[in-house]
């Protein structure tokens, strides 16, 4: 684009030329017309009349090369304007920005730098630290600045702050809206090749080259912005992919500490849930005992957060299943049994098709679950009574729920409710897997 730009400043000069001959002929025109006087008219004359004899005699070559020179003159300004039209195309607007801007930010540090120079001396920009600082009065700074145009220009930009300060603004809006675009082309160029090495199975080589050139797209994308969480997600996607589980869960701790920067409660707490379902693939003791309190920090990040949080819902139902799996690996059969009926009932109202599908991975869970040998998580704390997805008994009538999480809860008639346990004439109820609180035992039927 810089040759078209020197184009364009050539153009600029062209026309100018153009324009001084037209008013040289013009004013030619009025000496001889004698609207100039007749002195005027006079003197033009006295200067031609020695060229007229020649002119008469070369009158006919004159004129065709007169011709020659409008067509000459026709085939430019056709071309120029051909190239106009290019120059102004909605495509070449970037390009025209670009150039712009960098004409105008090269004239602001030229006047920047004759500004402080004039004010401060000239040694300012050689000396780090001046030994005798030069402080001109208020008065002669406001005098200095309306003597050149530059000067006003420097002006201009000291009174138009504010204006300067929403443009910064809008340019810093339009450069992260560019920039997200940039990093989308990277993504779908990285899951591109990623899908292309899925499907080269028999060469092994050819699939690492493909996966490696995915990940250096997905890190491209994050060399433009570093926090994005999409390709924090994906790079530790393709990591694990090549079996880098550090390098998988570099980027996993990244996303979540982005994501809590950004204050997405959802993308922090499935960062927490990769890094968990890496550690757990280890297979051995320890790495479940290090994966049970990544999911535990999850979890109560998803139960503190407002129910109305997109995503949430599915995220919390997929955190309880990976906790209840690893609390089977554990040997923690109860608590994943709480854990996998609550994520059942997470599951159960979520929109297909992960209803389905979760809820057969948690069934599939469930049937493992055994009580023998079953020990509390923490030393000394009594195991609850197991609670029973379907019901055992169900209420005639509405009633109120009484518990630390169900105060003043009324419980719709005819509701099939499961008793975990009953006390001096309360009965402590679930329903789908959740414990509810304590209602009256007397308002209860058992179901056959």
């Amino acid at each position: 684009m810089g040759g078209f730009m020197l184009f364009k400043r050539f153009a600029h000069w062209l026309l100018f030329a153009l324009g001084a001959f037209v008013l040289a002929v013009l004013l030619l025109l009025a000496m001889e017309t004698g609207m100039l006087g007749e002195g005027a008219q006079t003197w033009l004359r006295s200067q031609y009349a020695p060229i007229v004899p020649w002119y008469r005699e070369h009158s006919e070559a004159l004129e065709l090369a007169v011709k020659w020179i409008g067509a000459a003159f026709s085939a430019v300004f056709a071309v120029f304007a051909v190239y106009k039209s290019y120059y102004y195309a909605e495509f070449n607007l970037p390009d025209r920005i670009v150039d712009y801007v960098k004409r105008a930010t090269r004239r602001a540090v030229r006047v920047r730098r004759l500004l402080i120079s004039t004010l401060f001396g000239a040694s300012i920009f050689e000396i780090l630290l001046p030994s005798g600082p030069y402080a001109p009065s208020p008065a002669k700074v406001k005098s200095w600045l309306r003597v050149r145009r530059s000067k006003r220009v420097a002006q201009g930009l000291i009174d138009t702050q504010k204006a300067l300060d929403d443009e910064i603004k809008v340019l810093g809006i339009r450069k992260a809206f560019c920039e997200t675009q940039r990093i989308t082309a990277h993504l779908v160029q990285g899951l591109q090749l990623s899908s292309e090495a899925a499907l080269m199975q028999r060469n092994a080589e050819a699939v690492a080259t493909k996966r490696e050139k995915a990940l250096e797209e997905f890190e491209k994308a994050l060399s433009i912005r570093q926090s994005d969480l999409d390709a924090l997600q994906f790079a530790a996607r393709e990591a694990k992919l090549m079996n880098d589980e550090a390098g998988a869960l570099s980027f996993l701790t990244r996303m979540a500490a982005a994501a809590e920067a950004a204050n997405d409660v959802v993308r922090r707490a499935r960062a927490l849930r990769f890094q968990a379902q890496l550690i757990e693939e280890r297979g051995n003791k320890k790495g479940w005992d290090e994966a049970r309190p990544i999911l535990v920090a999850a979890r109560d990040l998803l139960e503190a957060a407002r129910n109305s949080l997109p995503g949430r819902a599915l995220e919390l139902a997929r955190v309880r299943e990976l906790l209840g799996a690893v609390q089977i690996k554990r040997e923690k059969f109860f608590a994943a049994g709480q854990e996998l009926q609550r994520a059942r009932s997470g599951y159960d109202s979520i929109a297909e098709p992960e209803r389905t599908e979760g809820i057969a991975r948690v069934d599939a869970l469930l049937g493992k679950l055994t009580q023998r040998d079953d020990e509390p998580d923490e030393p000394g704390v009594a195991a609850a009574p197991p609670v029973l997805l379907w019901g055992t008994h169900v209420n005639p009538e509405e009633v109120e729920v009484v518990g630390d999480d169900a105060l003043g809860v009324r419980l719709p008639a005819f509701s099939a409710v499961t008793v975990v346990e009953r006390d001096g004439g309360r009965a402590l109820i679930a329903k789908d897997g959740r414990v509810l609180g304590r209602v009256a035992e007397s308002s209860l039927q058992k179901l056959n």
